[in-house]
């Protein structure tokens, strides 16, 4: 039911980082999200009911929802950003200013859908692609009401972890908070999420709903953040409750709760534009349809 905010996301490049489910091999494991929020909800207790709430609160909001009207449609949300840059190999794994505002360019692009790449939707998605009024801008106040540019630098030998859970450690060494009269959508980039040899780890996110505010946000690799970088858009979807459109790996034991966008099997690297894993007849897209496995989508 997460129609519109899905058809914003749902934009034109071939989601080649979204392969992160539980179905998949160690070695293709890039987006620990789903695991990360397995670990939460069993460490937090409330976190599934606020989850369920969230989701009821959506699913009421797109009954009365109409994008298509101009009157209700509001001024563009700006969020401040607060890139947590931290390295353990002294100051070597720094990213520059530059790659930051290259990475926020591109991401606003993929949510506004002014990414260079929105011409290769097929036609038969294309009537639901559309933007969204969100707009990501590193903050240039910082909690204590000083200037900032909204980059901070820190060391931690986490920054080089080998597990999802060791690397939540660097959300300790530096985060700003969440809510409040100041509040910042927190970016951490680290060296290494989940280097064992056999395993890249490019991010994961947290889902809304946790009562542990210092942990909101997404953690990055280095190597996968940056100008033309798409793993961001992705982790930023599900920190905006936005599922797997593979969830669960399986065509009828779940879905992404989102009614434009095809039950899917598993994630899609080649684009193949006749592929068809789930047969489903999706009442959305009309009568009788069976639509055709959806690659043109962040998530």
């Amino acid at each position: 039911m997460k129609l519109t905010l899905l058809s914003s996301i749902a934009l034109m490049a071939c989601a080649t980082f979204s392969n992160a489910q539980n179905q998949l091999t160690k070695s293709e494991k890039w987006c620990t999200t789903d695991q990360h929020a397995d670990e939460m909800r069993k460490s937090d207790p409330n976190f599934a009911k606020t989850q369920l709430a969230i989701e009821s609160y959506i699913k009421d909001f797109a009954k009365t929802y109409d994008p298509k009207n101009k009157a209700a449609k509001k001024a563009t949300i700006i969020i401040p950003v607060v890139v947590h840059n931290i390295t353990h190999s002294g100051g070597q794994g720094y990213v520059s200013k530059a790659q930051i505002e290259a990475q926020l360019n591109t991401l606003n692009q993929d949510y506004t859908r002014t990414n260079p790449d929105t011409g290769s939707t097929r036609a038969f998605f294309a009537p639901y692609a559309a933007s969204i009024d969100i707009e990501f801008r590193l903050a240039h106040i910082d909690p204590n009401g000083n200037c900032t540019e909204g980059i901070v630098r820190a060391e931690s030998p986490f920054s080089n972890s080998t597990s999802t859970s060791m690397a939540e450690n660097v959300k300790a060494v530096s985060y700003w908070p969440t809510s409040g009269t100041r509040a910042y959508f927190n970016i951490w980039v680290i060296d290494e999420i989940e280097s064992d040899g056999s395993t890249f780890v490019a991010g994961y996110a947290q889902f809304p709903g946790s009562n542990n505010n210092g942990e909101y946000g997404v953690v990055m690799a280095d190597q996968s953040f940056g100008g033309g970088h798409r793993t961001l858009t992705h982790e930023l979807g599900h920190c905006l409750n936005l599922l797997h459109t593979f969830n669960y790996g399986s065509c009828n034991s779940g879905s992404d709760q989102c009614s434009d966008t095809p039950r899917v099997l598993e994630s899609n690297f080649n684009c193949d534009p006749n592929r068809n894993t789930c047969t489903n007849i999706e009442s959305f897209f009309g009568a009788g349809v069976d639509p055709i496995d959806q690659w043109e989508n962040y998530m």
